[in-house]
């Protein structure tokens, strides 16, 4: 966005950091509450305000969203990933759970996915239980027969958990779980190869924990 503001906007591009976006970004969350979830809107919005403040065309937002929005989706994916999905996708449903607004259909991986959900959809983000809960209605269970899988300790596996589903922390860079969280993942991997093998192995020993049916 910035090398597009640099060729395209010049005299903006030089008002202009990501320090100084995500400012206007926080300030607007703060203004809205009940839309800080959407990050389109939010980014969209929060570009726009500043460059018009910039005493420049407000459309040069939408502009610059649709670069962002191209380069978010230019996704060279983990080696496991496509295999792990192939795998998982015979034997459970699949389904994704965003606070962002990447689009795994844009990306090519959709076809793999029964639900494709993210907080804009929802109407609320991780981790609040509104969203582990709307995965699991859609999908057709209850939320202890959900598993979730993400990296990030709050928002993934204590907002799993607190929601009533299992959770498993993807931790692709052996970073020690935070002194500071005592609730812990049912289940911990390097890869989604390793989670894989784990769920479809008839006698693994490296399945999740009891808690987890």
């Amino acid at each position: 966005m910035q090398d597009f503001l640099r060729r395209e906007h010049p005299q903006l591009a030089a008002q202009f950091s990501v320090d100084r976006l995500f400012e206007w970004r926080r300030t607007l969350a703060a203004e809205a509450p009940e839309r800080a979830h959407d990050m389109t809107w939010l980014r969209t919005e929060a570009m726009r305000r500043w460059t018009v403040a910039q005493g420049h065309d407000p459309a040069i937002a939408d502009d610059a969203f649709a670069v962002f929005i191209a380069a978010r989706h230019d996704v060279e994916f983990y080696p496991d990933v496509l295999p792990a999905l192939r795998k998982l996708g015979e034997r459970f449903l699949l389904a994704t759970l965003s606070n962002g607004n990447a689009d795994v259909r844009r990306i090519g991986i959709g076809a793999h996915f029964a639900l494709v959900a993210n907080a804009e959809s929802i109407g609320a983000p991780k981790p609040q239980a509104r969203a582990f809960h709307h995965v699991a209605s859609s999908l057709g269970i209850e939320p202890q027969q959900l598993l979730h899988v993400g990296d990030d300790p709050t928002m993934d596996v204590v907002g799993a958990r607190e929601a009533g589903c299992c959770a498993v922390w993807l931790n692709r860079d052996g970073r020690d779980w935070p002194a500071e969280i005592a609730m812990r993942a049912d289940y911990e991997v390097r890869d989604l190869g390793e989670l894989a093998l784990a769920l479809t192995a008839p006698y693994s020993h490296r399945r999740p924990t009891d808690s987890c049916p």
